[in-house]
């Protein structure tokens, strides 16, 4: 009985482990978010922030 407890709580502990979100919020250097909305990117979408991500790993 108490191995089946033990198993449980480990199977519990181990699906509440997979289940935290992790964000990641990038600061890019002034002028990338300019430069790719100068070059038609829309802010809030996919390619803009891989837009801004690309320019801010340039600088």
């Amino acid at each position: 009985m108490l191995k089946r407890l033990g198993a449980a709580a480990l199977a519990c502990a181990l699906v509440g482990a997979c289940s935290v979100r992790e964000e990641k919020t990038i600061v890019a250097p002034a002028g990338a978010a300019e430069s790719c909305q100068a070059r038609g990117y829309q802010p809030g979408t996919s390619a803009y922030n891989d837009c801004v991500a690309r320019a801010a790993d340039r600088r």
